[in-house]
């Protein structure tokens, strides 16, 4: 299963291994835009974490991730930092 979004509170969030009696195998732009979310568990169950997974989480601090990940996309954390630094310097915007 793929799961594409993630509907919550935020917080720290665990994903469960299962949804619906399918175990969730892949991560793809589940938590993008979700400045709400600080932390993320991931289950033994995932593979593979795909592009914009995290796509601006300015708010995250923490990512678990299990040895059962075998491919993590160039793109899965992309731009998460990048508004809490540029206004302080240090880093130059990326476009």
């Amino acid at each position: 299963m793929v799961v594409t979004h993630y509907y919550g509170d935020g917080g720290n969030v665990q994903i469960p291994a299962t949804i619906a009696g399918e175990p969730v195998k892949t991560l793809h732009k589940t938590f993008s835009l979700c400045a709400n979310v600080t932390g993320v568990t991931i289950p033994d169950s995932v593979t593979s974490i795909e592009g914009d997974t995290f796509l601006k989480c300015t708010n995250l601090t923490s990512v678990i991730i299990p040895d059962s990940v075998e491919n993590i996309d160039s793109r899965a954390f992309w731009r998460m930092w990048y508004h809490k630094y540029y206004n302080s310097g240090w880093c130059k915007p990326y476009l």
